[in-house]
């Protein structure tokens, strides 16, 4: 039996004069329970979508395992492993040859720099150079970074192309300047009349 169905049982079930008094609260009565069973109804169908979501979800959840376990098995996983280490490689050799490259600059500019040191130009040209602070009666190679290095065999090699430091001390034309003696012209070995 149906809510108002068991009220209207009740309105026959009472006198008049007692129904008029207790139908505005049966009334009311009837007003919140068809209130609550909308309530009620909207719940339910909210929680039927939700369940059919959650289904849907499920349904989706399963097909991308399927699909990422097929992935897996086409071998995608060893593809990336193989490229990863193929880079890791390559990283290594960029590394080592970094390494190397920086040495040979350190070793050729220190063989260098020990030829042209006491050079009369090099007083003048040091302000070229980064050089380390002196420790221990020596020069701190090892504090100066391999740009240094890079950069001090640069600016050498641009003196060098300029004529600086030549072997032997310096230049011809460096070594009358600095004698105060004028060059001397080849015709001055010939007799004048």
């Amino acid at each position: 039996m149906s809510f108002k169905e068991s009220l209207g049982k009740l309105e026959r079930s009472l006198d008049k004069e007692v129904w008029e008094k207790v139908s505005s609260i049966v009334t009311e009565m009837e007003e919140s329970y068809e209130s609550l069973e909308k309530k009620e109804y909207k719940n339910f169908k909210d929680a039927t979508n939700r369940k059919s979501r959650i289904e849907e979800y499920e349904t989706e959840i399963e097909n991308l395992k399927t699909e990422n376990q097929s992935l897996n098995n086409s071998g995608l996983n060893e593809k990336l492993e193989e490229i990863t280490k193929e880079r890791d490689s390559y990283k290594t050799e960029i590394d080592t040859w970094k390494e190397t490259e920086a040495k040979a600059n350190r070793d050729k500019f220190l063989s260098k720099y020990d030829s042209i040191k006491d050079h009369v130009d090099f007083e003048k040209a040091k302000n070229f150079f980064k050089l380390p602070e002196v420790k221990d009666e020596k020069m701190d190679w090892d504090s100066l970074e391999n740009d240094a290095f890079k950069s001090n065999l640069s600016e050498l090699e641009k003196m060098e192309t300029l004529g600086h430091f030549q072997v032997g001390g310096s230049s011809p034309d460096a070594n009358s300047k600095r004698s105060g003696q004028p060059k001397k012209s080849p015709a001055d070995d010939y007799p004048s009349n």
